[in-house]
Order: structure tokens, then C-alpha cells, then sequence
């Protein structure tokens, strides 16, 4: 198995394993190549009652998590016990796909004196973009022509992508009591392991 994220200290620590179908480790970087993906996340014991919400919370914030950082996966399966809540993702891709962005930018009519030259708007914003100006496109929408610029967006390998994601995931799962330990304000259900 390979870890891709943990934390250590006061506040605990949490294991993530990506885990490839034959059972062996290796590096996942090609957006075709798929795995398992196991969040295991390690407590002092949570009661009872709070145990079916948090399953589903986790699901549903792990679901919508992974759309939103364009993630595709098979099956989402939450299991849990009083001192562990887990996560097993099926078919998780090894890398974000590369996909392409519009950003829209300035009205025409501001981005361009009466005689053609540029503004300090479309200077600016193909400055912000980093492209040339002449890499500058127009487009139209019902409020009027507008510059836009596309850009490629390069896909990042899963791990890299979900070890800076996952510490928000788990501390945004709610209880209905949440405790704090230790001089930190990090706040979960009991003290993290």
C-alpha cells in the first residue's frame, strides 16, 4: 500500500492507502490506471448514536469532494466502529484529467480605445491570465462581446491532490458534540489517533 497523507501530533493521525487491484504498491500516474483507495480515520471511541450520521456525512462530503477536484471513482463505502470511520472508494483514477477553462474577461467596448489600441483592462487581465494579449479571444454572451482567455488546466497525480484535501474532509464531518484536546482548537468528535 502506499500512504498519501497523514497527520501527526496533538491532533491525531489519519492513514490514507491507495491500493492497487492486484494487491501490490506502485506509483499511480496515468489518468487511465484506477485503485482502491481506503481513508481510515482513527478516534478515542464516538458514541453510538453518532456513528450512522457520520457514515452518511462522510459519503456524501467524500462524493461531493471528489467531484468538485474532478476525481472519478466506482463505489463510495463508508464503514465505521466506535474507535475507526472509514472510507473504501473503488476504481479511484490515478491523476486529475487535464481539462480546459474559460475565463471571461473584459467588456471590448473597455478593453479597447476608439481607435483599437488596448487599455489598462486588457493589459491587466491578459497580464493576470499570463498570456500575450494577442492570445486574447472574443466572444459574445447577451450583455456583448467580452476578451476571453482558454486555458489548460494540467491534471495532478490523486495522492498529491486528495493529501491536501482530506484533513478538510474529515474536520468538516459534523456531530452533534464536538470536543477539543490539547492546547490546538481542532474540534471532531473525540481526540483523533
Amino acid at each position: 500500500m502506499k500512504s498519501i497523507g497523514a497527520r501527526h501530533g496533538a491532533a491525531g493521525s489519519v492513514v490514507a492507502c491507495l491500493a492497487s487491484a492486484e494487491g501490490g504498491a506502485g506509483s499511480v500516474t496515468k489518468a487511465t490506471e484506477r485503485e482502491s483507495f481506503l481513508l481510515e480515520i482513527g478516534s478515542e471511541e464516538i458514541p453510538a448514536r453518532f456513528i450512522p450520521d457520520s457514515r452518511r456525512e462522510l459519503e456524501q462530503r467524500a462524493a461531493a469532494l471528489f467531484a468538485e477536484l474532478h476525481l472519478e471513482h466506482g463505489a463510495l463505502r463508508s464503514y465505521a466502529t466506535p474507535r475507526r470511520l472509514a472510507l473504501l472508494v473503488d476504481d479511484l483514477v490515478g491523476r486529475q484529467p487535464d481539462r480546459e477553462i474559460e475565463v471571461k474577461g473584459p467588456p471590448v467596448s473597455v478593453a479597447f480605445n476608439e481607435d483599437g489600441s488596448p487599455t489598462r483592462a486588457a493589459e491587466g487581465f491578459a497580464r493576470k491570465n499570463g498570456v500575450a494579449l494577442a492570445d486574447c479571444q472574443r466572444a459574445q454572451d447577451q450583455r456583448g462581446e467580452y476578451l476571453l482567455v482558454r486555458k489548460v488546466i494540467s491534471g495532478r497525480p490523486t495522492a498529491e491532490v486528495l493529501s491536501e484535501a482530506l484533513a478538510g474532509l474529515i474536520l468538516a464531518i459534523p456531530f452533534r458534540k464536538v470536543m477539543r484536546w490539547g492546547s490546538g482548537d481542532l474540534e471532531y468528535a473525540r481526540p483523533l489517533r
